[in-house]
């Protein structure tokens, strides 16, 4: 392993050494000389033309040599074929060299010759008036000499690139040669250093190959430099011409009918090869129909082949065979005839757009200031069309690509068909006929949309300049125009589509209503200012109401505020109808959507419809004294999904409407506000009833909330264990908000104070207990022990 690196490394500098120069015959016949110093590198001063014409010779002498020499026993023979090809390049190198030198001095004198002219130009103060045609075509030579300076800009990148390259492989490869020197004056034997020296004069041949090709490249670039100062100086005399012709152009009528007259010549032509066209595709499609049938019919009538005795596959069937290639045939010149004929219709679509581009053009030119203000939809209306043709262009240029693919595959396959069978290369070659028939036609569209392109992008530079000359109320006239436009398409902007059904002499007939913006925000615009002018009229409706008709407040709140509903939802439907928009658009609520929404708002909608029969029913109003489950309170006010009930705490609580239709409840105030409210009292037994009676009358009757008709009366409930219990039953009124608790609580204040005046004491619980010693039969006394309650 230790004796294997070495070699390892050297031969991986070898390999990555590259391409590289060579130097004398004899070096690289095998004959072994001495050695001789590098090739000097390629910074140095460009050599003069004598000197290459003798590297020239130099090197054609040692190809000579090398051809007619017998090989050398140390050169391998991948290594001699790179010695042959090395001294190609050489020679080529040198010869185009040559030929650079001589066009250097043509090349640096037409630049500066062009740079002269440049600069000595001067405006025209009186320039005369060129036709617009001129100026056209003073715009496509400097487009021209534009693309000339980019291809040029590029190459000379290019050439950069190259001769960076070219340098790096040089200075490797004099590394190599230098590397190959130590190596040969350490050989030990004749082979190994006839081996040695074979590869560094191979190494030496590549030091000479790339610094011919390095100073190839730096001449080539300073031909490329001048070349680029004289595009740019052609460049920018043509922008002069072109801006003094800018401002003095004319655009007649008569040259107006003239270009109309060659786009309509070119139509025509158009128009009669797509005639042309569809014929010929309604025949390759007839023809197809009839080699399908002949498959078809062949295929129904033939006997499927058997396998071979031994289970090989069955032979092949040449009539099939045929049939199905002639089917293939048939079916891709169908193909390419359809192909044709759109092409040729796209391209009479975009002379379409050229002519109406042109008459556009004329207008503009011709127009007042008025008229000037849409230049910004003329521009969208260009730009328009530039996408629509860079999009065309990108179709084609993918096309092309695949037809010429095709194309050359089926050159190959024609190729091998005329060695195999006659029917194989008749039909390849209508193959190949078909695919050049498509690609022809559409290099011949691609070519005539880069020329559009070309035009239209021309036009909307040319709008451009002009629109910044404008005038300052030009420009605020352009500019509100503009915005005006800009919210018109906002505001007509459709968001969706609806059906809708109308009745048009007696028969149903269905259109199709837009939905826009606009319309939307009409809608919304008009349901809001209704609502809020209904607003304002429910209420002066309920005040009204309230006044002169002696109608509750609260009883008026609620219908105002259900009429405001249902006013609300009449606006929507009108607006609706105002604005055009169907109320299928809302159509969209069917189906999976409607389930969902259905599920989502099932309680909102009871609670609305049960708020609805509240309305209409009236079981329970504004200030009637309702119990519902664990609430008790006063309705104040009932809304369209739920009622508010005040609690005597003060509380108030959102009861859901759903709630007083499916559950019992308890309306004090249902048809009068009198509720009959009872006090319980227990007496002594040592008092008399009828005392106590008189009593608990006498307080009912002098308490101001017991009403008197019906009249209070006195019940004797029970004699329980410890007293008589009487129970005191009253009237009392709601209508005044009466507090039943309170009265309550007054009225036992009251029992209690005149039972104590009268003498009638309220007893206590009693009970009699037993006590019993251990052992002793005799009853106790009896101790009555009292429990104060």
């Amino acid at each position: 392993m230790r004796r294997l690196f070495p070699i390892l490394v050297v031969a991986l500098l070898i390999g990555l050494s590259g391409p590289a120069p060579a130097q004398d015959a004899a070096d690289l016949t095998g004959t072994a000389k001495p050695a001789a110093p590098a090739a000097p590198p390629a910074a140095e001063a460009q050599p003069t033309a004598e000197t290459l014409e003798q590297q020239l010779d130099q090197a054609q002498t040692e190809y000579d040599h090398l051809t007619s020499a017998a090989p050398p026993p140390a050169a391998q023979p991948a290594e001699l074929i790179e010695r042959d090809y090395l001294m190609g390049e050489l020679i080529g190198a040198l010869e185009r060299h040559l030929d650079m030198i001589d066009r250097l001095p043509e090349a640096q004198g037409r630049a500066k010759d062009q740079g002269e002219k440049t600069a000595a130009w001067r405006a025209n103060p009186n320039p005369p008036s060129v036709s617009i045609v001129a100026l056209d075509h003073q715009r496509d030579l400097l487009e021209d000499t534009r693309g000339r300076l980019k291809a040029a800009m590029q190459r000379a990148d290019f050439r950069d690139q190259q001769i960076t390259e070219d340098e790096k492989r040089l200075k490797a490869n004099e590394v190599t040669v230098r590397q190959q020197e130590e190596k040969i004056s350490a050989a030990t034997d004749e082979i190994a250093k006839a081996r040695e020296t074979w590869l560094r004069d191979l190494a030496r041949l590549r030091v000479r190959t790339a610094a011919a090709a390095m100073a190839e490249g730096k001449t080539a670039q300073t031909i490329g430099r001048a070349e680029i100062a004289e595009l740019r100086a052609l460049a920018e005399l043509q922008e002069h011409q072109l801006g003094e012709m800018a401002g003095n152009v004319h655009f007649t009528e008569a040259e107006l009918n003239a270009v109309l007259a060659d786009i309509d010549r070119q139509i025509t032509q158009l128009q009669t090869r797509q005639t042309k066209a569809q014929a010929a595709s309604a025949t390759a499609h007839r023809a197809l129909d009839q080699a399908q049938r002949a498959l078809n019919a062949y295929k129904a009538s033939a006997k499927p082949a058997a396998p071979g005795p031994n289970g090989e596959a069955a032979p092949a069937d040449p009539r099939r065979d045929a049939l199905e290639r002639d089917l293939a045939v048939r079916r891709l010149q169908a193909d390419t005839a359809d192909l044709i004929d759109e092409t040729v219709r796209r391209m009479l679509e975009v002379r379409g757009w050229e002519r109406a581009g042109w008459q556009f053009r004329w207008h503009r030119f011709n127009a007042t200031d008025q008229d000037q203000i849409k230049l910004p939809e003329a521009r969208a209306t260009i730009a328009a069309n530039e996408r629509k043709l860079a999009g065309w262009q990108q179709l084609l240029a993918d096309e092309i690509t695949r037809t010429s693919q095709l194309s050359e595959s089926n050159d190959a396959a024609l190729a091998a068909a005329q060695a195999s069978n006659a029917a194989d290369a008749e039909a390849s070659a209508a193959q190949r006929s078909a695919y050049r028939q498509q690609a022809d036609m559409l290099r011949e569209a691609d070519k005539l949309v880069d020329a559009l392109l070309h035009t239209f992008r021309a036009w909307d530079d040319e709008l451009t300049p002009r629109a910044s000359r404008k005038a300052a109320t030009q420009a605020l006239r352009e500019g509100w125009q503009m915005a005006v436009e800009a919210a018109r398409a906002v505001w007509d902007f459709e968001l969706f589509t609806a059906e809708d059904n109308i009745e048009v002499d007696g028969k149903r007939i269905s259109a199709v209503r837009s939905v826009t913006v606009g319309k939307s925000l009409g809608v919304i615009l008009l349901v809001v200012l209704g609502a809020v002018i209904s607003r304002r009229a429910m209420l002066f409706a309920a005040g009204l109401a309230a006044t002169q008709f002696g109608v509750s407040k609260d009883h008026a709140s609620t219908l105002t505020r259900w009429l405001h509903i249902v006013v609300v939802t009449m606006l929507f439907v009108v607006a609706l109808y105002i604005a055009n928009i169907p109320l299928t658009v809302f159509a969209f609520l069917g189906g999976a959507l409607a389930i969902g929404v259905g599920f989502g708002t099932q309680v909102i909608l009871k609670n609305m419809i049960s708020g609805i029969i509240l309305l209409v029913e009236r079981p329970l109003r504004v200030g009637d004294i309702v119990e519902v489950g664990a609430v008790t309170g006063t309705v104040t006010h009932i809304n369209v999904r739920s009622s508010t009930v005040r609690t005597a705490d003060g509380i108030e609580i959102l009861v859901p409407n759903s709630t007083f239709i499916e559950s019992n409840v308890t309306n004090w105030t249902y048809s009068n506000a009198r509720v009959r409210r009872s006090v319980a009292v227990g007496t002594d037994y040592s008092a008399p009833p009828e005392k106590v009676s008189e009593v608990l009358m006498g307080v009912a009757r002098k308490h101001p909330a017991v009403l008197k008709d019906p009249e209070p009366c006195v019940l004797l409930q029970d004699f329980g264990p410890d007293s008589i219990n009487f129970i005191l039953r009253y009237w009392i009124d709601y209508t005044g908000g009466a507090d039943s608790s309170k009265i309550a609580s007054e009225i036992r204040f009251m029992i209690a104070a005149d039972l104590n005046a009268a003498g009638i004491p309220i007893p206590f619980p009693q009970r009699v207990v037993h006590l019993r010693q251990d052992g002793d039969d005799t009853p106790p006394p009896d101790r009555i022990l009292h429990h104060g309650a």
